[in-house]
């Protein structure tokens, strides 16, 4: 059906004309499209020029033509659909399901409406409308089963908060003292659970109850995505106590289990262990023999070595994409569970290991080892852990990708991160010379290390410095930043680690540099030591008040910086816009490769704003025209909004820039037309 004949005279025009009238000035949050028809007032516009927002109600006789407008005027955009509940016609619109972003079940019209209360439904008010709740519950668990094949975030919302009220639960043994944790179930609607955590985070050693009180539910929660259980509210005291159940729709499951109890002998019918008369004593790791869950791709484990290798061991019927395992302290290997190592998860792409404590004279090779056994080619891996690792560090006979440094300075406790890539074959790793030398792609320093020699000789590609405490480490930091090799200079978030590099006296020609973070106060002084002849991309942040463009004229022409400069980005709205202008037209001046290009925001500045930074970056703009939005009586408006050029009347309830949306703007950015 052709849009001209849905509402007369309607034409993309009016994006650019009328709404921009009435939202792009002054408006805040959606804008319900009244002006055109008040019967359509459901089709929602959630910034200018763009219809990304549907609302679907099939009470209402024109809802399937609501649904092709909306497709029509989105320009390509993810779209953001709510469905009344309930909604019977999912195949009528299967084309518009596959533009989705997200979906929202609203429920807040689907029988009577319960007015006049706030807050959180309580169990009380959740019994006295039992009915309209169970109502409510099996309109919703019907949608989630016509929309179960759909990989899209769906979310519930209701006028009073009930029909999801119960979709997440978190049991505590502050919850179970007015009722039996199985009388809690029976009270739940299981078809809306999400998410379960089974934590006690008050006791520190609370009485446990037994799995078998819970685990009869888990098959009745069709859509259990994520499960966390903690041994310090429920454990595993027989192996009979342990049911086997499958949960179709699991995709993470977290193990807390700080325990002793090895499951190994157990399940694999050792016959010189004696059982009880109830069976044998295993841990909360146990639950992994009796579950199947096809869809379950990231498994955590949290413990102790042995039970943890000991369950790695035994248990591999899994496809597991993600292994999180973390240790709470290293301890001397059980003999038997050496045996038999090497079988590693084939299915496994990202692999952490992350270790609480590493005592002094701790077996960490050992375990480590072990650990990194599962591991197979090719697999991602993140080790985190103290000041010991590092020594475990030059053992990578791999490209290192990232190692990350961090130091408590109050305590002096080092904290290391490293992540490679595990290599497809024994051979495949690098023979290292006599003087060892980090191979590492990027190192990321929150302060300066005390003693760690060996990372600061490498020479990454890629240097981020947050952070302070770098005086003193002239020399050491000059090292670091290797001429021919970095490529990537982040030091937007520390003052000292750029005057550090200013009061070093030593000009850097950084002749493979290619992108650039930093303050913007510190952006003209760096520029003196620092010689950049192929960077392409520039960062600034914190940019209050841009430093006088014209100190970057003598730069260029004098030593050839910012030559190739092509990217502009700047993490908050800058001010003035005018140095904004004046900085893209001195990068373009003695540009060689035609100077800046694109200029990247972090959110839609106002349509004035726009239209001179397309006309500056095609070089037709003459004249400065961007004072700032004029201030309206009222609460002060906030400072997104005012540095970009909109009026905004309260600071605390603006939500313009609430979502993080970056915006690039170029010379053929399309802008609207306005009076």
């Amino acid at each position: 059906m052709e849009l001209g004949l849905l509402i007369p005279g309607l034409v993309d025009d009016v994006v650019g004309e009328i709404f921009h009238q009435f939202i792009a000035v002054d408006w805040e949050g959606p804008f319900l499209l009244m002006l055109v028809s008040k019967g359509w007032r459901d089709l929602v516009l959630s910034r200018p020029s763009f219809w990304i927002w549907i609302k679907i109600d099939d009470l209402q006789t024109d809802w399937s033509e609501k649904v092709i407008i909306g497709q029509a005027l989105s320009r390509g955009l993810l779209l953001q659909v709510v469905v009344r509940i309930p909604f019977t016609h999912f195949d009528d619109i299967s084309e518009l399901l596959s533009r989705c972003g997200s979906i929202i079940l609203d429920t807040s019209t689907h029988t009577r409406i319960h007015t006049g209360e706030s807050g959180p439904v309580t169990q009380e008010l959740f019994d006295q409308r039992e009915g309209y709740y169970q109502d409510v519950h099996k309109e919703i668990v019907q949608t989630l089963s016509a929309l179960s094949l759909l990989d899209l975030p769906i979310y519930m919302e209701s006028l009073d908060g009930a029909s999801f009220a119960y979709s997440t639960w978190t049991i505590s043994e502050r919850v179970r003292k007015e009722k039996t944790l199985k009388d809690q179930f029976q009270d739940m609607p299981l078809p809306l659970i999400t998410r379960l955590v089974l934590r006690n985070k008050d006791k520190p050693k609370p009485q446990r109850i037994k799995i078998s009180t819970i685990w009869p539910y888990l098959p009745s929660m069709p859509f259990l995505k994520e499960l966390e259980i903690s041994d310090n509210f429920m454990g595993v005291d027989r192996v009979s106590d342990i049911d086997y159940i499958t949960l179709e729709s699991l995709q993470r499951l977290e193990i807390d289990c700080p325990t002793h109890w090895l499951s190994k002998a157990p399940f694999k019918g050792d016959p010189q262990i004696s059982l009880s008369k109830n069976g044998l004593r295993v841990g909360l790791f146990g639950l992994l023999h009796r579950l199947q869950a096809p869809l379950l791709h990231t498994l955590s484990l949290i413990g102790y070595p042995n039970e943890i290798i000991d369950t790695l061991t035994s248990v591999q019927g899994f496809c597991i994409l993600t292994l999180e395992v973390s240790l709470l302290r290293l301890q001397e290997l059980v003999p038997q569970l050496l045996l038999g190592q090497g079988n590693s998860w084939h299915p496994l792409c990202n692999y952490m290991i992350k270790i609480a404590q590493i005592p002094k004279n701790s077996p960490l090779e050992p375990v480590l080892g072990v650990l990194l056994s599962f591991a197979p080619g090719g697999c991602q891996l993140r080790l985190i852990g103290d000041h010991r690792l590092k020594g475990y560090i030059k053992s990578i006979k791999s490209t290192i990708d990232v190692i990350k440094y961090s130091r408590q300075s109050a305590m002096g406790i080092e904290a290391y991160e490293v992540q490679y890539q595990v290599p497809l074959s024994h051979t495949q790793g690098q023979t290292f010379p006599s003087e060892y030398m980090l191979d590492v792609t990027c190192i990321e320093m929150e302060e300066a290390p005390l003693d760690d020699y060996d990372l600061w000789k490498s020479t990454p590609e890629r240097l981020v410095l947050t952070g302070g405490s770098y005086a003193g480490m002239e020399v050491q930091l000059c090292e670091m930043i290797h001429a021919g090799t970095l490529t990537s200079l982040d030091i937007g978030d520390s003052f000292e680690a750029g005057s550090v590099i200013v009061w070093s006296h030593i000009e850097f020609r950084l002749t493979a540099l290619t992108s650039l973070r930093c303050i913007t106060d510190d952006f003209l002084v760096l520029a003196v030591p620092l010689v950049m002849p192929q960077l392409a991309d520039l960062t600034l942040t914190r940019p209050k008040n841009l430093p006088d463009p014209r100190s970057l004229q003598p730069l260029i022409s004098q030593r050839g910086c910012f030559a190739k400069l092509v990217t502009l980005r700047f993490e908050e709205f800058p001010s003035p816009w005018s140095s904004v202008f004046e900085y893209i037209i001195a990068f373009r001046a003695l540009g060689t490769d035609g100077g800046v290009t694109t200029i990247e925001l972090p959110g839609q500045p106002h349509t004035s704003i726009v239209s001179q930074l397309v006309q500056v970056l095609g070089n037709e703009l003459e004249e400065f025209d961007v004072g700032q939005a004029p201030q309206v009586n009222g609460p002060p408006g906030c400072v997104a909004c005012l540095r970009s050029g909109w009026n905004c009347f309260n600071a605390t309830t603006c939500t313009r820039f609430l979502a993080s949306q970056k915006v690039s703007i170029t010379k053929d950015t399309y802008v609207p037309e306005s009076d």
